[in-house]
């Protein structure tokens, strides 16, 4: 007997931070509720990497390849709403192929709105595609939830969908023992460097240029995959006080052990659905430098500091600000908002 049926063809291991992050900390919340109706369909690898997990999940693999992956899906997820006849279907990486008022989707973000905004370029095709495929997707009874308020009014505004409801994540190293040192010979930055336009690093490069002499030595640490424009960066810089480093992709222990070692997050980003290195860095009371957009707002961290999007001088000098001011660990007071359980709950539920 099947009551739910999770779709995951989506997502792939060691690739995306942010996905990952989700499906792992969703699906441990998932595995403690010991539901043996619940099955997902997902790649082999995906599969592997769950069971490397210790999760125990009943699977249907799908082909691996891109272009047989979205028909076959479409396909074997009709069938077995069929076939199965589930409670529930769940998506909870943003794509559905079925249209009922038992599908549910968890909707992350809708960057496709920030790049139609712009002009058009043939770069953001994919984007105006997934915009098509989202008005058509949201002519359905789908129930969907969102991680803030600001995506919530981003669907009533623009798809004009309605009846939405705001299901935030949770904390992503609360399972684990606070056992890293800090680093204390640097100032160290911590950076999520996405290699994607909205991320807007280039803010962060011309202020870093920028930062004249200081007596204070100061480590930028970029992660994620690395970056050739990280790189170039490093490789000009003539400033003997600062460093910059890549880590390369991390698993989310290691991210817990560079948060814990950063003194301060710089998140640049011109749009985010949630804004996931930053509730990772007020789980661990750090300080945060970010960009003034509504949904990061929404955390009211005493830690955050506000700079204008593309005032790349501001960004210094906010810089400049974190280094000097004291090491006050912030507290954040809305933590009981933040957890698993309440994604796993409206899913089950």
């Amino acid at each position: 007997m099947v009551n739910i049926l999770i779709d995951i063809t989506g997502f792939f291991p060691y690739k995306n931070y942010g996905a990952q992050t989700f499906i792992l900390n969703f699906f441990r919340e998932l595995d403690s509720k010991n539901d043996s109706s619940i099955m997902i369909i997902c790649s082999k690898k995906t599969l592997e990497f769950l069971k490397f997990e210790n999760l125990k999940i009943r699977a249907f693999f799908i082909p691996e390849n891109f272009l047989l992956r979205i028909p076959y899906c479409f396909i074997l997820i009709n069938y077995l709403n069929i076939k199965l006849n589930p409670k529930k279907i769940f998506y909870p990486l943003n794509i559905s192929y079925t249209w009922s008022n038992k599908s549910l989707i968890y909707l992350h973000d809708l960057v496709c709105i920030h790049y139609i905004r712009k002009k058009f370029k043939f770069k953001y095709l994919k984007y105006y595609l997934l915009f098509l495929y989202y008005k058509i997707q949201f002519i359905g009874n789908q129930k969907i939830a969102v991680p803030s308020n600001y995506t919530k009014n981003e669907l009533i505004k623009v798809f004009n969908k309605k009846n939405i409801k705001v299901v935030r994540e949770g904390f992503v190293f609360n399972k684990k023992v606070s056992s890293f040192k800090k680093c204390n010979n640097s100032f160290i930055f911590l950076i999520n460097s996405f290699n994607a336009e909205h991320k807007n690093i280039e803010d962060l490069f011309l202020a870093i240029k920028s930062i004249g002499r200081i007596n204070k030595k100061i480590e930028f640490r970029f992660t994620g995959h690395n970056n050739l424009k990280v790189k170039s960066i490093s490789e000009k810089l003539n400033n003997k006080n600062i460093k910059i480093k890549q880590t390369g992709y991390l698993t989310e222990e290691e991210m817990y052990k560079q948060i814990n070692q950063s003194d301060c997050l710089i998140y640049c980003s011109e749009y985010e659905g949630f804004g996931l290195p930053v509730i990772e860095a007020i789980e661990l009371e750090k300080k945060i430098i970010c960009s003034d957009i509504e949904v990061l707002r929404e955390f009211k961290y005493e830690g955050q500091m506000f700079y204008q999007n593309g005032d790349y001088l501001q960004l210094k000098e906010k810089i400049l600000l974190q280094i000097k001011s004291s090491s006050i660990i912030s507290k954040f007071k809305y933590r009981e908002l933040y957890n698993w359980s309440s994604i796993v709950n409206w899913t089950l539920n």
